[in-house]
């Protein structure tokens, strides 16, 4: 009978390992592995499920009840710390990124634009000899490369974003791989994987519409300047 029950001892000392790993989890906590404390976790509860399945004597339906919300606690514990909790970090990285990309282009085009008109008179108002009033050029020359304007920040953000997402995506692809190997288990499962799912597809949402709200914006800009966009 102790034999019987190891398994079941095991399965109980998770949850005190649960709440021990969860204490010191911050942004995600170490990658997953199978010396991971959640990841062994799960493995011990596996066991101990499989063991009842397998012992008729032991099918108690407060045993079963104890084991799946043992389960549950460290599926949920996947969901948030090792998807949502990085999702979540990196959108806000991005964000805070993409601000600051927006507000330095947008402070520094007007000051850009000024800057051939500028250089095309001296200071008492006549031509400048190296930039004559009839050279078509010095009217629409483009700011210095180093300048990016409203528009093209909004697009290297976008860009850089995307690149961010696909690098978490590696790394959050072994822990949604734990959740959707228990999903088809129980509803309870299925819901905590949808969870996640939808923990992604909130951050994306995020995203693209800050993208979408840059690009107005620049569009706003520019053809308060004149200029025409086609739509």
């Amino acid at each position: 009978h102790e034999a019987q029950m190891r398994p079941i001892e095991a399965a109980r000392a998770v949850g005190t390992a649960l709440d021990e790993s969860l204490a010191t989890v911050r942004g995600g906590g170490p990658m997953h592995s199978a010396s991971h404390p959640l990841v062994a976790a799960l493995a011990t509860l596996d066991g101990a499920i499989s063991h009842v399945d397998s012992h008729p004597e032991l099918q108690s339906a407060s045993l079963r009840a104890e084991l799946h919300a043992l389960r549950c606690r460290a599926l949920r514990a996947v969901s948030v710390q090792h998807v949502a909790k990085p999702l979540d970090s990196a959108v806000e990285k991005v964000l805070l990124e993409g601000r600051r990309a927006a507000a330095a282009a947008a402070a520094a085009a007007p000051a850009a634009a000024a800057a051939p008109a500028a250089a095309a008179a001296e200071p008492g108002g006549r031509p400048h000899a190296s930039h004559p009033a009839s050279d078509p050029a010095s009217a629409s020359a483009a700011p210095p490369p180093a300048v990016l304007q409203p528009g093209k920040a909004a697009a290297k953000a976008a860009a850089e974003a995307e690149l961010i997402f696909v690098r978490l995506a590696a790394s959050l692809r072994p822990w949604i791989e734990e959740l959707e190997a228990r999903a088809a288990e129980h509803q309870d499962y299925a819901a905590i994987m949808a969870d996640a799912r939808a923990s992604y597809w909130r951050c994306r949402h995020a995203l693209a519409a800050a993208e979408l709200a840059a690009r107005l914006a620049g569009i706003a800009r520019d053809e308060a300047g004149g200029a025409d966009h086609a739509i």
